[in-house]
């Protein structure tokens, strides 16, 4: 299901400034038989890299994470994503990747998801256990925010890193902490 992916290109990286935990973005772009997208790595202290990636004609609209693209690529998409991660990986064995399954906002039909346990939240867990297991990572998730965290069991202490994430996110969005 997840083995053909889009060829991707590395664009850009920009220094975070001025930001307590997020060091850089990385940014990633593919074409795919109608669209350009583009994935902006998030790459936090501990080693830890947010995936996201939306429509490259989406890259202003607030929403551009929750909008369906109608193009029926999913798995090509998660997987060309997934290739980045792998390349990501390669490069830094202490890697640990995290990313939240937005929820789905259809703005002509007026349909809003749930940001509990999104269809695009179970799409990337299944990808994500089916491509990594659990021999490399260590997989943790959080159904009621559609949040997943992959931690490298090359790390010394999977615990530590899994803990001192879970402060770090919650200093960084509040409105996700318990």
């Amino acid at each position: 299901m997840f083995d053909s992916y889009y060829r991707f290109s590395k664009v850009g990286v920009d220094k975070a400034l001025n930001k307590k935990y997020l060091k850089e973005i990385i940014t990633y772009s593919f074409k795919s038989e109608n669209n350009y997208y583009l994935v902006e790595v998030e790459v936090y202290v501990l080693d830890i890299y947010i995936v996201k990636f939306f429509l490259k004609r989406h890259k202003r609209n607030p929403l551009k994470y929750n909008l369906l693209t109608k193009e029926n690529r999913c798995s090509k998409v998660v997987s060309t994503c997934i290739r980045i991660m792998l390349q990501i990986h390669f490069k830094n064995p202490l890697a640990s990747f995290g990313f939240l399954g937005a929820n789905i906002i259809e703005r002509e039909s007026g349909y809003e998801e749930s940001k509990s346990a999104t269809k695009r939240f179970m799409v990337y867990r299944r990808a994500m256990y089916a491509l990594f297991g659990t021999e490399t990572f260590t997989h943790y998730i959080d159904l009621e925010h559609s949040a997943y965290l992959m931690i490298s069991n090359k790390n010394d202490s999977v615990e530590h890193i899994k803990d001192k994430a879970k402060k770090m996110f919650d200093d960084i969005f509040p409105e996700l902490a318990d």
